[in-house]
């Protein structure tokens, strides 16, 4: 009986240690569930904390960059009275016009008589402050053209509504083009600085220049022809300055100078050396090669007729010689400087002089 209430007790004494263990497990979860509780309640207290501190630092971003556009556009918003009441007035006044001449579709005319202008005047706001330096000028004319029309329109309403008459039209004319006027000259006038203003002066300087270098050597080139009589301009590569309507070699200081012309200025010495000289050859003794013809690019064929100016130009130099403007033998270099040409060109007087030298009329030796 004794070992049956022990065992009685024993597993009382297990089922009373289960439970005590079944209830501390249950105390556990029942706290992790509150901690975890609690943890949430935490993040979503600061995800809303965040969510709110962000949407109050979007406003203040907002009303910060509305404040900085009104500081920076004040002109702008003290012209809106301005442009909007003129605006709106032409507008209905046309609308009711259109309405009495065309019927009930006639309110659609201000879309044209006001509509074409303001077209105009907001695409060259546009264009010319998206694409600074940019030509406006078929915009401006479009806005000036359509104003016109706009003035017209509303002048001969005043004239034809009842009660008006020239004073009635003048105030609607003038009011229907009010608007857009002070538009373009609050927002179309320049906005650049006095030094952007200088650069795009010089851009448009240094472009007009290379033009005229450009139309310059598109006629001083030379054509190339092929098998089947298509023509190709050929060019002349090196530097050059524009001496009126001509291109004349030029020396940039602080720039080497080019292969060619090292070999004609070295030419042109060698041909004034031989000039001091004595002997029966044109250009000094007949025992030393012609050096200048290393530099000649033009020689006249036999039969053939100079160009004409060639010709005069050759006149030119017989006067200088005889005014005493050039040395009685002058060598190309003095003859392209005294000329104000090219070397090639020069070189093409030199054979033309030396040629009319050797047929037995007054010239010079090249």
């Amino acid at each position: 009986m004794s070992t049956r209430r022990d065992e009685i007790r024993a597993d009382k004494a297990a089922a009373a240690a289960q439970r005590r263990e079944d209830a501390a497990a249950a105390a556990q979860v029942r706290i992790a569930e509150q901690a975890a509780a609690a943890k949430l309640r935490r993040e979503d207290k600061a995800v809303a904390e965040q969510t709110d501190q962000k949407r109050r630092d979007d406003r203040r971003a907002r009303i910060a960059r509305a404040a900085t556009w009104a500081r920076e556009h004040v002109i702008d918003l003290l012209a809106v009275p301005v442009i909007v009441v003129p605006a709106v007035l032409a507008w209905t006044a046309m609308a009711t016009y259109g309405k009495h001449v065309f019927g009930e579709i006639g309110v659609l005319l201000p879309m044209f008589s006001e509509g074409a202008m303001w077209f105009f005047a907001v695409a060259t706001t546009v264009r010319a402050r998206r694409n600074p330096g940019t030509q406006v000028a078929h915009l401006q004319a479009g806005t000036a053209i359509f104003a016109v029309i706009a003035a017209v329109l509303n002048f001969v309403h005043g004239l034809d509504m009842q009660g008006g008459g020239v004073a009635n039209g003048a105030v609607m004319g003038l009011v229907s083009v009010a608007g857009v006027v002070a538009h373009q000259l609050v927002t179309a006038g320049p906005r650049r600085t006095r030094g952007e203003r200088d650069e795009a002066t010089i851009a448009r300087q240094v472009a007009s220049r290379e033009r005229k270098v450009r139309r310059a050597a598109v006629r001083q080139a030379v054509a190339e022809l092929d098998e089947r009589g298509h023509a190709r301009l050929v060019f002349r590569p090196g530097r050059v300055a524009l001496d009126g309507r001509t291109l004349v070699d030029a020396v940039v200081p602080g720039l080497p100078v080019p292969a060619a012309i090292e070999h004609v200025e070295l030419a042109d010495e060698i041909t004034d050396w031989l000039a001091t000289q004595t002997g029966t050859h044109p250009l000094g003794t007949a025992a030393l090669p012609d050096f200048a013809e290393l530099a000649r690019p033009y020689q006249p064929l036999a039969g053939t007729a100079p160009d004409p100016r060639v010709r005069e130009l050759a006149e030119q130099v017989r006067d200088a010689i005889a005014t005493g403007d050039l040395p009685a033998r002058p060598s190309r270099r003095k003859v392209r400087a005294h000329l104000r040409i090219r070397n090639e060109m020069a070189g093409e007087v030199m054979a033309e002089l030396t040629r009319t030298d050797d047929d037995g009329a007054a010239g010079v030796a090249a």
